[in-house]
C-alpha cells in the first residue's frame, strides 16, 4: 500500500512562508497611510477624505495636520473649504471633532448618531445640562447658521445634513 500526502498538502512542497512583517515595516507603512513619510501631492479634499478626517478639537489642529502631510499646502486653501461648506468640523469619531469632507460627514453621520445620543443621555452630560431643550438648541442652530451671512454656501449642504440628521425639511 502506498501512503500518499494528504489533499490540502498536495501542489505546495516547494511554497516557501511568506515573510512576516516586521515592526519597522508595520510602522512604515502606518506613516505611509497617514501620510506623514512624505508630504503628498494631492489636494486638500483629497487628502481630507484619503486620511478619513483630521482630528479638529482644537481650530488649528487641521491646519498643522495639512501643513505636515501636503507638499503645496496653503492655509487659505483649507479655509475657503470650510467657508463653502465643502468640508465641515463635527463631532464624528469617539464623539471628538473632526474635520471631514461634507459628502464624508452626511455617509457617517448618521452611523455615528447613536453614540452621540447616548453621549446627551449619559448622567455625566445630564448634570451639566439640567433644563436644556436638546431639539430647541439644533433647531436654533441650524435657523441661525440658514438666515445667517453664511446662508448661500451652507443651504445645499446643510439642509442635506438637516434632512439627514435632524428631519429638518
Amino acid at each position: 500500500m502506498t501512503v500518499s500526502s494528504p489533499p490540502a498538502a498536495r501542489g505546495r512542497r516547494n511554497l516557501t512562508p511568506a515573510p512576516l512583517l516586521t515592526c519597522r515595516a508595520i510602522n512604515r507603512a502606518f506613516l505611509a497611510r497617514q501620510l506623514l513619510l512624505q508630504r503628498a501631492h494631492v489636494t486638500v479634499p483629497a487628502a481630507i477624505a484619503h486620511l478619513a478626517g483630521l482630528q479638529a478639537q482644537e481650530p488649528l489642529a487641521p491646519y498643522v495636520g495639512l501643513w505636515t502631510r501636503l507638499n503645496a499646502y496653503q492655509p487659505a486653501a483649507l479655509a475657503q473649504l470650510l467657508v463653502n461648506r465643502a468640508v465641515v468640523r463635527t463631532a464624528l469619531m469617539r464623539a471628538t471633532l473632526h474635520l471631514v469632507t461634507a459628502p464624508d460627514c452626511l455617509a457617517w453621520r448618521p452611523i455615528v448618531q447613536p453614540v452621540l445620543d447616548r453621549t446627551l443621555a449619559s448622567a455625566e452630560f445630564k448634570r451639566h445640562s439640567v433644563g436644556l431643550d436638546i431639539d430647541a438648541v439644533v433647531f436654533g442652530a441650524m435657523s441661525h447658521f440658514l438666515s445667517s451671512r453664511y446662508a448661500a454656501p451652507l443651504v445645499q449642504t446643510s439642509r442635506s445634513f438637516a434632512v439627514a440628521i435632524v428631519g429638518v425639511p
